[in-house]
């Protein structure tokens, strides 16, 4: 329930100076004189990379079919294949010597949890942004190659503009002999060789004419050269023999390979090869290659391509006038499959998609695009979308204005013009990664959206600064009108050693010491489907089995949004079934004992374990130094107090600014006598959620009234949980019983 006043949260009693500085409802959070243990349970809030979706806006997702429309899977499916071009796959976090695969990969840090609220918080890794323009276009037919006859053309209308015509021109190529001496004299098996059309589907030979003795004449030797031929490509051209190829275009040849020296001296035939220039190389099977060269060199302000199902397709790239192209005539018109006189206009078109993940190239480099953008009917934009390298690990160097000009493969609809109007940058260095968390993570105190209500956060990176910046949030966050918030951090995967983790210096939890942090460590070990089914062939990251080593934060938290507020964390449950066992990269905590966990918990380090096959937090404590704050220690207690502290707060909004009469008092203690009064249970003792509690109101005074101050001071004791369970024993022969007395 919102109200007309602002939630503040105080640890001791401010002074009424601060109290009064705005309208509403005051929570002074006051340590416990004695031990206080639950846990709370509530909204998951997890700030990462993802493949599609809102930046630096925090969205509660309903499930898990719309986390993936709103922010994407495990990279992006290409012409059936997944898992390409996943987000943060190689990282180096703060001068890492090793690769961090997946820190910051906000699939990986979802995929295996439930929660029972979850936001999504997505951060900004763009280097730059692509420009993309819907163009006019027409669609021809989806054949491999065109059959043409030479001189053919094509002529098309941009923008309504005059026509320009594209013709296929393309010849014969044609061996004319020198001169001949006839009779020939052959007395039989003179003979030459020859080639016609060398390499293509209609090649002839090598072919050895043999003359006979009775080949005497020049109309007897072209009658012999066509018998060995089998068609008719000699004949006589003044006087001298001319054999002509059967390919019209540039593959055209006649190539006499060997010839023997009497039939050179009496029919002119020798050795020879005879070549012709030409718009196509066979104009029996014209390639795309050919049609968009030809085309697109003749006619100024068209591109051809093939479409997503292979039809040919002409685009007019110029953006004035009428945005229209047209066929208007041609022989090519029909043979290309283009309908004649179809003026293709934008307004014409239909609703259009560009996905996330579309590949953009400069010829060298490959980005993708990190939004879904749909595209009206009518509208051809520009639409600028932010892009990042496709193969996330740090390594993609900038590109110049206007060198990212291209697809890599094309789209599902439409037809695009694709460029960089400014220079797309290197991919960032991990300082600024770190930048673009800690934005994100800035976003997630909005107090006017539903971030405010966020009781666990973590990051799906790990790095110095994300540590900190989460740390400094949950308490700026909870002091300024959101929810009691509390995070999760922890070290960097693989290299942390138990001693770090519970050192003073970065990454250790001394660091990051807050009754509102939990400090998670060691990682864990699961098993990501979508990296299985790719396997080795997905490089760097991927593994056969699927099998990866992950953070804890997310489990964490996913944890503890399923438990009841007054349960510890540390209990046994199956919401981290799909943990499998600790990070497997990590030499330093394989084989740790029961005194490594003594250790964690004295340091103030939520310990994973794993009992009997089971992932566990060993101890639920917060990431305070229990020596020096012993009542703070336990996450329960934190949790607890907020949902406790966020409960009564809410109640009380709806009299915040209302006059103070001695019946609304009653009511805003009433009130939260009654909802104290439910956690108590009544006569069902299984719905018993506190111990007990006390209220009172004679703090307030005529002059604190007057200021407009209403103050109830409130004493709740929860109830404990069974940490340890002593079953004191005397087990022997000679042990003596209450029976034995008798």
């Amino acid at each position: 329930m919102s109200g007309a006043g602002f939630v503040r949260r105080y640890l001791s009693d401010p002074g009424l100076e601060e109290l009064l500085a705005i309208e509403g409802v005051v929570i002074i959070d006051g340590e416990p004189a004695a031990q206080i243990i639950g846990v709370g349970s509530g909204v998951g809030h997890i700030v990462g990379e993802f493949e599609d979706g809102a930046f630096n806006t925090p969205l509660e997702v309903m499930s898990g079919t719309d986390l993936l429309q709103q922010y994407g899977g495990f990279g992006f499916q290409y012409a059936g294949v997944v898992s390409n071009n996943p987000c943060a796959r190689t990282r180096y976090a703060d001068g890492a010597l090793v690769p961090e695969y997946w820190n910051g990969n906000g699939f990986i840090a979802l995929a295996n949890k439930r929660f029972r609220r979850l936001i999504v918080t997505r951060v900004d890794t763009s280097v730059g942004a692509v420009s993309f323009t819907r163009l006019a276009s027409l669609l021809g037919n989806t054949l491999a190659t065109w059959a043409i006859t030479a001189g053919n053309a094509i002529s098309v209308k941009i923008n309504g503009a005059g026509a320009a015509t594209s013709t296929l021109s393309a010849s014969r190529a044609s061996y004319l002999a020198g001169a001949g001496s006839y009779p020939t004299g052959f007395s039989g098996g003179e003979q030459f060789t020859i080639v016609i059309d060398a390499g293509q589907p209609t090649q002839v030979g090598p072919v050895t004419v043999t003359f006979l003795g009775t080949d005497q004449t020049e109309a007897d030797c072209i009658a012999r050269i066509n018998l060995a031929l089998g068609y008719t490509g000699a004949a006589n051209d003044t006087g001298k023999i001319r054999i002509t190829a059967r390919v019209y275009g540039s593959a055209s040849t006649v190539n006499v390979t060997a010839a023997d020296a009497v039939v050179t001296t009496k029919t002119g035939i020798g050795v020879s090869l005879t070549t012709v220039a030409g718009d196509v190389a066979n104009t029996n099977a014209v390639t795309f290659a050919e049609i968009k060269s030809n085309l697109e060199a003749d006619i100024t302000g068209i591109k051809v391509d093939l479409d997503y199902n292979g039809n040919l397709r002409i685009s007019s790239t110029s953006m004035v006038g009428t945005n229209s192209i047209e066929v208007t005539a041609g022989a090519l018109q029909p043979i290309l499959g283009f309908a004649l006189a179809t003026i293709a206009l934008q307004n014409a078109l239909v609703q259009e998609t560009i996905p996330a993940g579309t590949e953009v190239t400069n010829g060298v480099l490959r980005w993708v695009t990190m939004q879904t953008q749909v595209v009206p009917v009518g509208a051809h934009g520009p639409y600028s979308l932010r892009v990042r390298p496709s193969v996330d690990d740090g390594t993609s160097t900038s590109a110049a204005p206007a060198a990212v000009n291209a697809l890599v493969r094309v789209l599902p609809s439409g037809s695009w013009l694709v460029t960089n109007p400014l220079t797309v940058a290197a991919a960032l260095a991990e300082a600024a990664i770190d930048s673009a968390y800690t934005a994100a993570i800035d976003a997630t105190k909005n107090i006017n959206t539903v971030t405010k209500q966020t009781n666990l956060i973590c990051a799906a990176r790990s790095a110095n600064m994300v540590r900190s910046w989460l740390r400094q949030n949950v308490i700026d966050a909870s002091a300024n009108g959101c929810y009691g918030r509390m995070c999760v951090i922890s070290p960097p995967l693989g290299t942390t050693t138990r001693a770090q983790a519970r050192g003073n210096t970065q990454p250790g939890v001394g660091v990051y010491r807050d009754q509102r942090t939990i400090y998670g460590y060691p990682g864990g070990s699961t098993t990501i489907p979508q990296i299985a089914t790719v396997g080795l062939a997905g490089g760097a990251g991927f593994t056969v089995t699927g099998a990866i080593d992950v953070h804890v934060d997310p489990w964490y938290v996913a944890l503890m949004t399923q438990l009841a507020p007054e349960e510890n964390p540390g209990q046994e449950t199956t919401f981290m079934a799909l943990l499998l066992g600790i990070e497997a990269g990590n030499t330093d905590v394989q084989n740790m004992s029961m005194l490594d966990y003594e250790a964690f918990r004295a340091a103030g380090i939520a310990a994973l374990r794993m009992a009997d096959g089971n992932a566990i937090i060993q101890s639920g404590v917060t990431s305070v130094d229990p020596s020096l704050t012993p009542n703070l220690k336990n996450i329960a207690r934190r949790r607890m107090a907020d949902y406790v502290e966020d409960s009564v707060a809410q109640l009380c909004m709806p009299y915040s600014k209302k006059m103070a009469s001695l019946q609304r008092r009653t009511l805003v203690y009433s009130t939260i006598g009654a909802f104290l009064e439910g956690l108590k249970g009544g006569e069902n003792k299984d719905n018993q959620r506190i111990d007990s509690y006390l209220l009172s109101t004679q703090a307030n005074t005529v002059a604190t009234l007057a200021l407009g101050l209403y103050r109830v001071k409130g004493k709740v004791k929860t109830l404990p949980s069974l940490d340890v369970i002593v079953f004191d024993a005397e087990i022997g022969e000679n042990v003596v019983t209450v029976s034995d007395a008798a």
